[in-house]
């Protein structure tokens, strides 16, 4: 319960998200997987072509979703805290 409050949502920075996606990088065991994300995150636009990489490992997929989605959760619950809302299950 907010208790009437508005409340306006940041946006994600795509900065953020590239952070993110280095620190995901760092943690794949796969050698090739690993160089030829490095790869495509060298040049510009390397959100989606990152993306392109996941969608042919399932695996790393996977791990991606759940390293995204943690991070994601960790920087809401910190804003709301900042604001003053604690989260029912933070």
């Amino acid at each position: 319960n907010f208790s009437g409050r508005d409340f306006g949502v940041p946006k994600g920075e795509s900065r953020v998200s590239y952070h993110d996606i280095v620190e995901f990088i760092s943690t794949v065991a796969d050698d090739v997987f690993r160089y030829q994300s490095e790869r495509v995150i060298s040049s510009s636009g390397a959100f989606w072509p990152f993306k392109d990489e996941l969608f042919d490992n399932p695996t790393e997929r996977a791990r991606w979703v759940e390293f995204e989605e943690a991070r994601v959760r960790k920087r809401v619950v910190a804003w709301l805290r900042s604001e003053g809302v604690e989260p029912a299950d933070g």
